[in-house]
């Protein structure tokens, strides 16, 4: 029985979110993977964007097990920062950006996040935050750090130039410095992990009650990677069906 074109039965991988994104760019380097605001990202410059991202957390002291949690709209930091995350076996927590600062505390509470990766827009929302809440990393980054040459002087200039500016330190980092030292780190920055181990934490909307966290596992994202890919009759990875 089926839905459509699409199997009644799917087997899914038993490797992690960015084993997966890995695979895709080993076969299909060249093929777009994020397209923003003009700009197309292929899977050759994603996977080599989340391994610099990878060694940027291994060097900043974030690691194995792990909870960091990721503010930031739909920018490429974004993707580069969960499937690093992933790829160092740490846990990435994904709050909406719009967030009030309250609801900002208990998330960052009930997780107990060590680092939080933000984009300057909302740099005095964190300010505030740390004032009952303590942030011990905070990442800054920037949407003309990911812009065309011209775009990015736009946006910067009309911008950017609006927001307060962030005060720099050991304790907040900017991206783009936090990316350089990454550079520096020599050392192993792939955790082993599997498709039933714990991938990213997101939380519920607070409908019946209290707003919940929801720990999910590679093999959530995975399946609906899949499942998605199928759909739109896209090339998969990994064993696609059961016939």
């Amino acid at each position: 029985e089926k839905y459509g074109d699409v199997p009644f039965n799917l087997e899914y991988p038993e490797h992690t979110m960015c084993d997966a994104v890995e695979e895709a760019a080993s076969k299909y380097p060249k093929y777009s993977a994020l397209a923003f605001m003009g700009r197309h990202i292929s899977y050759k410059n994603l996977v080599k964007a989340i391994d610099e991202t990878a060694r940027a957390f291994k060097a900043y002291g974030i690691g194995e097990g792990d909870k960091v949690t990721i503010c930031m709209p739909n920018i490429p930091q974004t993707v580069y920062c969960l499937y690093a995350l992933n790829k160092i076996g740490a846990i990435a927590s994904m709050i909406h950006p719009l967030s009030a600062v309250g609801e900002i505390e208990f998330y960052l509470k009930e997780v107990d996040s060590c680092c939080v990766v933000t984009i300057d827009q909302f740099y005095d929302k964190f300010a505030e935050v740390r004032k009952n809440v303590e942030v011990k990393k905070l990442i800054i980054a920037s949407i003309s750090d990911e812009l065309g040459f011209i775009k990015s002087f736009v946006y910067s200039k009309f911008t950017e130039s609006k927001f307060t500016k962030p005060q720099y330190g050991e304790d907040t980092k900017k991206w783009s410095d936090f990316i350089e030292a990454g550079k520096l780190y020599a050392g192993e920055i792939k955790v082993e992990k599997t498709d039933k181990d714990p991938a990213v934490i997101l939380f519920s909307g607070g409908t019946t009650g209290v707003t919940k966290g929801i720990l999910l596992s590679n093999y959530n994202f995975n399946a609906l990677a899949i499942q998605t890919a199928i759909m739109c009759n896209a090339p998969v990875c990994g064993k696609r069906m059961l016939a």
